[in-house]
């Protein structure tokens, strides 16, 4: 695997191809390499380009002009999670990545907040309820209130609504998030 990431992080990082088509393949089967990716740097780093690691590059992309690899990165934040300890996920996920999901709703496109949507989904499934409750919640709550354009607000609910369900059936804390939920 150290031989194969350089070449996956070269082909993402290529913007020279008009076509996209070859880096949204590869993002669309990170969960598959998955299990072999190596572990993030143990401090948080600023997205630059020219670092060589997965985070940064997703990072990276998520701020791509096109669409298409925006939502792309955005699919492949849970992989991220899903493959680093809860030590980990603290020191990096959270500071590092869990921004730049949230203003995924934030996007323009349709398609891209849906698919932060499903990604938030899929992060507190695989974080927890106490990373949940802790770090995600208050965040998506407070992004909510602010908002002020109505699509972005949709997508905020459809995120609130995903981790509602999610905790409902994971915990039972019904009433907890209810009282969390307070949204005016």
């Amino acid at each position: 695997m150290d031989q194969v990431m350089p070449l996956l992080e070269r082909f993402l990082m290529d913007a020279t191809c008009p076509e996209v088509n070859a880096r949204l393949h590869i993002l669309s089967r990170l969960a598959a390499i998955g299990p072999w990716l190596p572990p993030p740097p143990s401090a948080p780093s600023s997205p630059s380009p020219s670092t060589s690691s997965l985070p940064t590059i997703l990072l990276h992309l998520r701020e791509d002009e096109n669409w298409r690899l925006r939502k792309g990165a955005i699919e492949a934040f849970p992989v991220l999670a899903a493959h680093m300890s809860s030590e980990h996920r603290l020191v990096h996920f959270e500071p590092t990545l869990l921004p730049p999901l949230l203003s995924a709703f934030h996007d323009r496109v349709a398609q891209v907040r849906a698919a932060a949507t499903l990604a938030l989904g899929r992060v507190a499934h695989i974080t927890g309820p106490a990373f949940v409750e802790g770090k995600i919640w208050p965040r998506v709550l407070a992004q909510y209130r602010q908002s002020r354009f109505y699509l972005m607000r949709m997508a905020l609910l459809h995120a609130l609504q995903s981790l509602l369900h999610w905790s409902w059936r994971r915990r039972g804390t019904r009433s907890q998030m209810c009282g969390l939920l307070r949204l005016r």
